[in-house]
């Protein structure tokens, strides 16, 4: 299938959602994660949600080895469109996290710090 764009022209900025398969080598989210250059001011904010419960070890390896993430559980979707959510993250820019990725597990809604 497709994937979901959705865009917030007001802010200028996207959030892209996808569902992607990590453990294909040809994965288009996958190669995007290996490539991807981390400018902090082209891509404020970046999740991964991988497809499985719990991750694989390539998945968590490629991930962590790129910047500090946290991992996220119970995570309420609809935050992400919050006032106190675009205005702290995406608007500032600092920013990254990763649900579904082995770090320390937050309860739900999630205490954000800075990376």
């Amino acid at each position: 299938p497709a994937p979901l764009r959705t865009s917030t022209e007001a802010l200028g900025h996207s959030l892209v959602c996808e569902k992607s398969n990590f453990r294909r080598d040809k994965s288009p989210q996958r190669r995007l994660v290996e490539t991807q250059d981390h400018d902090i001011k082209t891509n404020p904010v970046v999740f991964v949600l991988p497809e499985c419960p719990v991750p694989s070890k390539r998945l968590e390896n490629l991930v962590m080895g790129t910047r500090s993430y946290y991992f996220v559980k119970n995570f309420p979707l609809p935050e992400l469109i919050t006032c106190k959510f675009i205005n702290t993250f995406v608007k500032k820019g600092r920013k990254t996290a990763l649900p579904g990725l082995g770090m320390a597990p937050w309860s739900s809604p999630p205490v954000w710090k800075n990376t």
